[in-house]
């Protein structure tokens, strides 16, 4: 059995959002998934882009970094990458 995520996880974030541990709203339990999971990916995309050219994760525009990530990644992870940040982008508003 695996031990439980902690709550400052993005895994314990989600548990905690869809397992009914907050009193909300479905949707606002859905917003806030979407938006932890944006999160995540953006941290994962700046760790791969500062592992490749140290201080290229400091560029501020997310979309510059999904475009930088064409050069430094596989064309299919970064096309991949780029269309899940634009529909959790879409869930978070």
């Amino acid at each position: 059995m695996p031990a439980p995520a902690s709550p400052g996880s993005v895994d314990g974030l989600l548990h905690l959002l869809l397992g009914g541990g907050v009193d909300a709203s479905a949707a606002s339990r859905h917003r806030s998934a979407a938006l932890a999971l944006r999160t995540a990916l953006e941290v994962t995309v700046d760790r791969v882009l500062e592992a490749r050219v140290p201080g290229l994760a400091a560029v501020r525009s997310m979309r510059a970094k999904m475009l930088c990530l064409r050069h430094y990644a596989e064309p299919d992870t970064a096309w991949r990458a780029n269309a899940v940040w634009c529909h959790v982008c879409l869930a978070c508003h």
